[in-house]
């Protein structure tokens, strides 16, 4: 038998080794499997600490940093809720650290959301004049159309009358069977104002062919005031649209805008434009 201290060997009958006087006996829980086979004498060990599951991701700070990440596309609008969502989540991890996760998911939405809110600013004073004058476009764009298909009833007037312009007392009245909208009359950048156009005061029932450059010879135009059935000249009209332009019409139908910096356009039917 073998000492289980000095592992010499002794007689199976000894208590005691010979050698270095130890226990020969060791007790059956002592007593487990040697490593080829049988029985044999083995240390134990205290059993080590077992593995504690890590918590589940609060989806609080999940939101919160997918509100901050898509807050770089919309210029900081969605990190506005970022922020608040991401502290909250933040308290709640701490009060309950065994209970939740995301610690870290926290804290970035955090971060990432007040960057963005302090970049809002600056997102802001780049993008609002970008839609101010994108309003002011479409704006321009439908007064345009508006003097566009006021021109034509004007064209289908002068067809219908022998080549005849329209009185200029009455020629908002004159159009209506041709226009059959008194909405065409309203300017889009003065909704407040009913009337925003005028005719140029020299085609008042002037015949076609006394026109020496239709194309060059304003028919309406952008006019300041309001009210119904204006006549004027170069005085009266309102440069009101973006970059200081007007709208006009002409006599031969087409329509445009004009800066006030270019030359004026004709108002006498006898002249034309030399280039």
């Amino acid at each position: 038998m073998l000492c289980p201290s000095c592992s010499r060997d002794n007689s199976d009958a000894a208590s005691f080794c010979a050698y270095c006087g130890g226990a020969m006996r060791v007790s059956a829980e002592q007593e487990r499997p040697g490593p080829v086979g049988g029985r044999g004498p083995s240390r134990s060990f205290p059993p080590g600490p077992v593995p504690r599951p890590s918590p589940p991701t609060d989806s609080m700070a999940i939101t919160a940093l997918a509100l901050a990440v898509l807050g770089v596309v919309t210029c900081g609008i969605t990190a506005l809720v970022g922020l608040p969502l991401g502290i909250a989540a933040l308290v709640r991890i701490n009060r309950e650290p065994n209970a939740r996760g995301g610690q870290g998911l926290a804290i970035g939405a955090i971060v990432l959301s007040g960057a963005l809110a302090l970049c809002l600013p600056i997102f802001g004073a780049i993008i609002l004049p970008v839609i101010v004058q994108a309003r002011s476009s479409a704006a321009g764009a439908s007064c345009l159309s508006n003097i566009k298909q006021l021109s034509l009833g004007v064209l289908m007037y002068t067809q219908d009358y022998d080549e005849m312009g329209p009185m200029g007392r009455s020629w908002t009245d004159g159009l209506m069977p041709y226009t059959k909208s008194v909405g065409l009359h309203v300017c889009p950048v003065q909704k407040q104002v009913p009337y925003g156009y005028a005719m140029n005061a020299r085609i008042s029932m002037l015949p076609m062919r006394a026109v020496l450059s239709p194309a060059d010879c304003v028919q309406l135009f952008d006019a300041k005031g309001s009210g119904p059935n204006r006549t004027g000249l170069s005085a009266l009209v309102d440069w009101r649209h973006a970059r200081n332009t007007a709208s006009f019409s002409f006599m031969d139908g087409h329509a445009k805008y004009t800066p006030s910096s270019y030359p004026a356009p004709l108002f006498e039917p006898g002249q034309a434009r030399r280039f």
